[in-house]
């Protein structure tokens, strides 16, 4: 199946950047130039409509609301989900009444944002290309499913989004959890592919995977203490302090796993 073309329309440049390589690593994308007010976003399209355009509400030159009336006047049929971080019931109803197909609220994570899009991208298609994309929507679900798991479990124990090792131990997590009941090596797969991918070491992601972990264990309240007894168990204790990398990332992959499968 043909891959979703999709182009971000928003005057966050960053944002543009972060959502663009998220949504191209997904592998279900075609990444068209990113467009930073409605006016450039016009110009773009005369050349080549997307299936999908994510579309913030709050921009210079032309907002959302503007872009959204040309699209109308001008017959353009693709889908948009519209975002914004004011969120206000006058400018959703507008949105929507203009064609929006769904309307999210910013900041939110990628991976929720994928989805939806996803979603909004499948309601036009034809009975021939359905079944393979209810496969895809079904794989991009479950990865939501699954960040969402860690996430909790992550909070649950105390360990703040902010540290650099939390980003680390959510892909290692992942990794883990892709190759679950095979061996798998901390040191020869684990720490390599999350220092690809975040561009660095093997050795500064053990390092900030260790100092997050140790962020949890000194830092958390009566909540996250319990929590962490909950989920360790024998791995914490007076003698040894707090679980070494690979018990945190098994513990934490073993229980996601077991969630998942109850979902």
């Amino acid at each position: 199946m043909k891959k979703i073309r999709l182009q971000i329309v928003d005057d966050n440049l960053e944002y543009c950047l972060r959502m663009e390589e998220y949504m191209l690593s997904s592998g279900y994308f075609d990444i068209l130039p990113s467009a930073h007010d409605g006016a450039e976003a016009l110009k773009y399209f005369e050349t080549e409509l997307p299936d999908v355009a994510l579309v913030d509400m709050v921009m210079p030159h032309m907002d959302g609301i503007e872009l959204l009336r040309q699209l109308r006047q001008r017959g353009y049929a693709f889908k948009v989900v519209a975002n914004s971080p004011f969120i206000d019931e006058e400018i959703v109803r507008m949105a929507q009444g203009l064609g929006a197909s769904y309307f999210l609220a910013k900041p939110m994570e990628f991976q929720y944002v994928l989805a939806r899009v996803m979603e909004v991208a499948g309601a036009g298609m034809d009975e021939s290309e359905r079944t393979e994309f209810q496969s895809m929507l079904a794989r991009a679900r479950r990865d939501v499913n699954r960040d969402e798991i860690v996430a909790n479990y992550l909070r649950a124990i105390g360990l703040p989004a902010h540290v650099t090792g939390y980003w680390y131990l959510k892909e290692s997590i992942d990794y883990w959890v892709e190759r679950y009941g095979q061996p798998v090596s901390l040191t020869k797969q684990v720490y390599p592919h999350v220092a690809q991918k975040f561009g660095t070491t093997a050795t500064r992601v053990e390092r900030n995977l260790r100092h997050a972990i140790e962020c949890a264990w000194d830092n958390g309240g009566v909540a996250s203490i319990d929590a962490q007894h909950k989920l360790f168990g024998y791995t914490v204790n007076d003698a040894k302090g707090r679980p070494t990398n690979k018990e945190f990332i098994a513990m934490i992959a073993d229980r996601t796993v077991h969630r998942l499968k109850r979902r």
